[in-house]
């Protein structure tokens, strides 16, 4: 080998020694952040916000109960990969969610960590409970109702936790998430005007017809519109209704003469069945979390629309 080309040769190397790392650096800045969300709308949430800047799925896909999964092995390799971890909180997923992120060993992502990002922190709560909560209530929260996700504001509103953990992610990227969570806003503004719309032929009945849950998921939305709900079918949170409630509530359902019963895809239906044979009231199963690939709950604004055309049947 000449000496020439020994040179050229050192002059390479030493060019690859320089420039590699700014090349790393470069791939690292374009590489999306991993989003691990809980429901599935918090991912669509993410893509809003985030657009090409992250990668967002969900460890559910909208037909289990979030009060009660299975963690699996496959949610724990998830996880460990995610830069964000997002959740509602407020003791909904409490049950599996912490036992899955602690497998995982990643600090970043643990409650407290920059990547750990609950939601429920940044809505206005509904449903808190006024004394000491304990078992014997059943399922019963004490940072109040955590189903927020049935409501377009309550959505909106949360959305502020995601961008300031994105932005602590990747701050040079601050007027990119801010933007994403303007029009997340917006979509969700227009969404509840469109749904108003829908169902405008409940709303102008004077007086307000009335709606019973199986399970008190649909507060939220019902407080947004400007529904009115006796109650749940249920004895007590989470606990399914003895012989004795189901008849007491079916009496008191026909006295109040409640419209429907709305009860999400994982409630009981026999329980429903008896309900309705009882009180006289149709009962309609509909979904509570966005479900990806269902025609009725593929996205936020689908599952909105479905709850919506049950309540005016």
């Amino acid at each position: 080998m000449s000496n020439l080309t020994g040179k050229r040769n050192l002059l390479f190397l030493l060019a690859l020694t320089l420039i590699a790392p700014r090349f790393a650096l470069a791939q690292m800045a374009t590489t999306p952040l991993q989003i691990v969300t809980t429901l599935p709308e918090f991912a669509e949430m993410a893509t809003v916000i985030g657009g090409s800047e992250v990668s967002a799925a969900s460890l559910l896909r909208g037909i289990e109960d979030p009060h009660m999964v299975d963690g699996t092995p496959a949610m724990v390799l998830k996880l460990a990969k995610a830069d964000l971890a997002v959740l509602a909180g407020m003791g909904l997923e409490t049950s599996w969610f912490s036992r899955a992120l602690s497998k995982t060993g990643k600090a970043s992502i643990q409650r407290g960590g920059p990547g750990y990002v609950e939601l429920g922190n940044f809505i206005q709560a509904l449903e808190i409970p006024k004394s000491p909560v304990d078992r014997s209530q059943g399922d019963l929260h004490a940072e109040g109702n955590p189903h927020f996700n049935l409501s377009p504001k309550a959505l909106a509103d949360s959305a502020r936790g995601l961008t300031e953990a994105l932005i602590r992610a990747r701050p040079d990227k601050k007027a990119v998430f801010e933007a994403g969570e303007a029009k997340f806003k917006t979509n969700m503004a227009t969404l509840e005007q469109d749904i108003r719309a829908i169902l405008k032929p409940v709303l102008i009945l004077n007086p307000k017809p009335q709606f019973i849950e199986y399970h008190r998921e649909f507060v939220y939305f019902f407080n947004l519109y400007g529904l009115e709900s006796i109650g749940a079918i249920e004895e007590k949170p989470g606990i399914s209704p003895s012989s004795g409630r189901l008849a007491q509530i079916s009496t008191l359902a026909k006295t109040k003469g409640v419209r429907r019963a709305l009860a999400g895809t994982f409630a009981p239906r026999q329980h429903l069945r008896r309900f309705s044979e009882l009180s006289g009231v149709p009962f309609s199963i509909v979904p509570t979390m966005v479900r990806p690939g269902s025609p009725e709950s593929s996205s936020i604004r689908a599952m909105q629309q479905t709850l919506a055309e049950a309540l005016i049947q």
